[in-house]
């Protein structure tokens, strides 16, 4: 998405009258840190992950047939409206302590969105308790951040907020 300008203006750049004036042309990060159970995870055979997940865990490729609780089916935007985001999930690990079974480690999921009302949490709402990845899932925490368009020449971010 992050080539396709049209999708970028329809998911991506907040606009008008969904949202304030001063925020129309940025964005609305949302932010979750996820833990994964790596015990369960583990003792998951390879055929569960990909399952939970959709895709074949080397190639990346989609199955060829998708498990209806897959991640991907129940998250994609043919099951939530033809909503999108632009989103990306990095991997993070909290440390590593000697009697804890696994470490803690995770994910730190980002995505960008011009609505958050019509798009993350109505996809966040259409696969909880849903998709098999949830299994092995403990969300940790979430923040949404609105970030305004950028600032124009002789201006400053946030401008039109504060006048």
């Amino acid at each position: 998405m992050v080539e396709d300008g049209p999708a970028l203006d329809q998911f991506v750049w907040a606009a008008g009258p969904a949202s304030p004036g001063w925020m129309r042309g940025g964005s609305y990060l949302v932010a979750r840190r996820i833990q994964i159970s790596l015990g369960l995870w583990d003792v998951t055979a390879l055929d569960g992950h990909q399952a939970s997940i959709g895709r074949e865990k080397l190639s990346g490729a989609l199955l060829p047939v998708m498990p209806p609780t897959g991640h991907l089916l129940l998250a994609s935007p043919a099951r939530n409206s033809g909503q999108r985001l632009l989103r990306r999930g990095y991997s993070c690990v909290d440390g590593i302590e000697a009697a804890a079974p696994a470490p803690a480690a995770g994910l730190m999921f980002i995505c960008f969105n011009s609505d958050p009302r019509r798009q993350f949490i109505p996809i966040q709402e259409s696969i909880a308790g849903r998709d098999a990845l949830s299994l092995y899932l403990n969300r940790i925490g979430s923040a949404v951040f609105a970030c305004p368009p950028g600032a124009r020449p002789g201006g400053f971010v946030g401008q039109e907020l504060i006048g």
